[in-house]
Protein backbone atom coordinates (compact mmCIF):
# COMPACT_ATOMS: atom_id res chain seq x y z
CA UNK A 1 0.00 0.00 0.00
CA UNK A 2 1.39 3.52 -1.30
CA UNK A 3 1.05 6.04 0.93
CA UNK A 4 -0.56 9.42 0.26
CA UNK A 5 1.46 12.47 0.31
CA UNK A 6 -1.09 14.01 2.20
CA UNK A 7 -0.66 11.87 5.40
CA UNK A 8 2.64 11.92 5.02
CA UNK A 9 2.34 15.58 5.86
CA UNK A 10 0.50 14.94 8.58
CA UNK A 11 2.34 12.34 10.53
CA UNK A 12 5.17 15.02 9.81
CA UNK A 13 3.81 17.78 11.14
CA UNK A 14 2.05 15.64 14.46
CA UNK A 15 5.30 14.19 15.27
CA UNK A 16 7.20 17.75 15.06
CA UNK A 17 3.96 19.86 17.16
CA UNK A 18 4.70 16.51 19.55
CA UNK A 19 7.87 17.77 21.50
CA UNK A 20 6.69 21.76 21.31
CA UNK A 21 3.49 20.96 23.18
CA UNK A 22 5.60 19.37 25.68
CA UNK A 23 8.37 22.35 25.90
CA UNK A 24 5.16 24.82 25.82
CA UNK A 25 3.76 22.26 28.79
CA UNK A 26 6.69 22.07 30.77
CA UNK A 27 7.03 26.54 30.69
CA UNK A 28 3.93 26.92 32.88
CA UNK A 29 5.21 28.80 36.44
CA UNK A 30 4.45 27.26 39.39
CA UNK A 31 2.96 29.40 41.88
CA UNK A 32 3.82 29.10 45.39
CA UNK A 33 0.96 28.57 47.94
CA UNK A 34 2.65 31.33 49.79
CA UNK A 35 2.59 33.46 47.14
CA UNK A 36 -0.86 32.63 45.71
CA UNK A 37 -2.02 34.02 49.32
CA UNK A 38 -0.23 37.02 49.40
CA UNK A 39 -2.04 37.75 45.77
CA UNK A 40 -5.61 36.49 47.41
CA UNK A 41 -4.34 38.83 50.76
CA UNK A 42 -3.25 41.75 48.36
CA UNK A 43 -6.58 41.47 46.14
CA UNK A 44 -8.75 41.39 49.03
CA UNK A 45 -7.45 44.77 49.95
CA UNK A 46 -7.83 46.16 47.10
CA UNK A 47 -11.38 45.50 47.34
CA UNK A 48 -11.55 47.22 50.50
CA UNK A 49 -10.50 50.36 49.11
CA UNK A 50 -12.44 50.14 46.46
CA UNK A 51 -15.61 49.79 48.45
CA UNK A 52 -14.02 52.60 51.06
CA UNK A 53 -14.65 54.94 47.61
CA UNK A 54 -18.27 54.19 47.92
CA UNK A 55 -18.30 54.81 51.55
CA UNK A 56 -17.01 57.66 51.38
CA UNK A 57 -18.32 59.37 48.51
CA UNK A 58 -21.72 57.83 49.55
CA UNK A 59 -21.17 59.66 52.91
CA UNK A 60 -20.19 63.13 51.47
CA UNK A 61 -16.53 62.87 53.02
CA UNK A 62 -14.64 64.42 50.44
CA UNK A 63 -11.03 64.68 52.37
CA UNK A 64 -11.21 60.85 53.13
CA UNK A 65 -11.97 60.19 49.39
CA UNK A 66 -9.02 62.64 48.46
CA UNK A 67 -6.96 60.65 50.40
CA UNK A 68 -7.50 57.38 48.06
CA UNK A 69 -5.36 59.14 45.32
CA UNK A 70 -2.19 59.46 44.63
CA UNK A 71 -1.27 62.92 43.76
CA UNK A 72 -0.05 61.88 40.34
CA UNK A 73 -3.40 60.25 39.53
CA UNK A 74 -4.55 60.39 36.14
CA UNK A 75 -8.41 59.50 34.99
CA UNK A 76 -9.36 59.07 31.02
CA UNK A 77 -13.49 59.60 30.45
CA UNK A 78 -14.05 58.13 26.58
CA UNK A 79 -15.20 61.50 24.91
CA UNK A 80 -14.03 63.89 27.63
CA UNK A 81 -11.11 65.75 29.28
CA UNK A 82 -8.72 63.71 31.03
CA UNK A 83 -8.16 64.74 34.76
CA UNK A 84 -4.83 64.82 35.87
CA UNK A 85 -3.43 65.41 39.77
CA UNK A 86 -4.78 65.22 43.13
CA UNK A 87 -6.23 68.90 42.29
CA UNK A 88 -8.35 68.14 39.73
CA UNK A 89 -9.80 65.09 41.35
CA UNK A 90 -10.80 67.07 44.31
CA UNK A 91 -12.52 69.11 42.11
CA UNK A 92 -13.91 67.51 39.87
CA UNK A 93 -15.43 65.13 42.77
CA UNK A 94 -16.32 68.19 44.78
CA UNK A 95 -18.22 69.63 41.67
CA UNK A 96 -20.39 66.36 40.97
CA UNK A 97 -20.91 66.14 44.91
CA UNK A 98 -22.37 69.45 44.82
CA UNK A 99 -24.33 68.74 41.50
CA UNK A 100 -25.68 65.63 42.54
CA UNK A 101 -26.57 65.89 46.23
CA UNK A 102 -27.60 63.24 47.48
CA UNK A 103 -26.84 60.56 44.91
CA UNK A 104 -25.36 57.46 45.71
CA UNK A 105 -22.61 55.14 44.06
CA UNK A 106 -23.27 50.99 43.23
CA UNK A 107 -20.34 48.78 42.32
CA UNK A 108 -20.08 45.80 41.17
CA UNK A 109 -16.20 44.84 41.17
CA UNK A 110 -15.30 42.02 38.48
CA UNK A 111 -12.44 41.41 38.46
CA UNK A 112 -9.06 42.24 40.71
CA UNK A 113 -5.72 41.06 40.46
CA UNK A 114 -2.79 42.36 42.37
CA UNK A 115 1.28 41.81 41.86
CA UNK A 116 3.93 43.93 43.53
CA UNK A 117 3.08 47.10 44.22
CA UNK A 118 0.56 47.48 41.17
CA UNK A 119 -2.94 46.06 40.98
CA UNK A 120 -5.95 46.08 38.26
CA UNK A 121 -9.81 46.01 39.03
CA UNK A 122 -12.38 45.59 36.55
CA UNK A 123 -15.22 47.67 37.94
CA UNK A 124 -19.19 48.51 36.77
CA UNK A 125 -20.69 51.35 38.48
CA UNK A 126 -24.20 52.62 38.93
CA UNK A 127 -25.04 56.52 39.90
CA UNK A 128 -27.89 56.84 41.29
CA UNK A 129 -30.47 59.54 42.66
CA UNK A 130 -33.61 59.48 44.62
CA UNK A 131 -36.62 60.78 43.52
CA UNK A 132 -39.30 60.37 45.75
CA UNK A 133 -38.90 56.79 47.23
CA UNK A 134 -37.23 55.40 44.44
CA UNK A 135 -33.46 55.29 43.26
CA UNK A 136 -33.12 56.23 39.61
CA UNK A 137 -30.03 55.08 37.92
CA UNK A 138 -28.62 58.75 35.82
CA UNK A 139 -25.36 57.22 35.21
CA UNK A 140 -23.54 54.14 34.85
CA UNK A 141 -19.95 53.18 33.63
CA UNK A 142 -17.34 50.17 33.22
CA UNK A 143 -14.19 51.06 34.37
CA UNK A 144 -10.65 49.84 34.95
CA UNK A 145 -8.68 50.79 37.78
CA UNK A 146 -4.67 50.64 38.55
CA UNK A 147 -4.22 50.94 41.98
CA UNK A 148 -0.55 51.44 43.47
CA UNK A 149 0.42 50.43 46.99
CA UNK A 150 1.99 52.97 49.33
CA UNK A 151 4.08 52.17 51.61
CA UNK A 152 3.08 52.42 55.15
CA UNK A 153 -0.09 53.25 53.87
CA UNK A 154 -2.05 50.97 51.27
CA UNK A 155 -3.63 50.63 48.17
CA UNK A 156 -4.69 54.24 46.28
CA UNK A 157 -6.14 55.00 43.07
CA UNK A 158 -3.58 55.72 40.43
CA UNK A 159 -4.84 55.27 36.94
CA UNK A 160 -8.41 54.80 35.76
CA UNK A 161 -10.23 54.78 32.23
CA UNK A 162 -13.76 55.04 32.63
CA UNK A 163 -16.68 54.00 29.65
CA UNK A 164 -19.83 55.42 30.12
CA UNK A 165 -22.31 53.05 28.99
CA UNK A 166 -25.55 54.87 30.04
CA UNK A 167 -26.34 58.88 30.52
CA UNK A 168 -29.73 60.17 31.54
CA UNK A 169 -30.17 63.31 29.55
CA UNK A 170 -33.21 65.19 30.99
CA UNK A 171 -33.98 66.29 26.90
CA UNK A 172 -35.18 63.30 26.25
CA UNK A 173 -38.33 63.04 27.63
Amino acid sequence: MEKTPQLGLSIKLLLFAIPIIFVLASCTKEVPEAERKTSRSEENEVRKTLNLWVNFYNNGDLENLIGLYTDDYIESTANDEDIVGIDKIRSELSQYMSQYNGGKWKITIEEVQASGDLAFARVNGEFEMYYGNSPTTIYSEKSIKILKKQKNVGWKFYRTMRIPTFTYDATTK
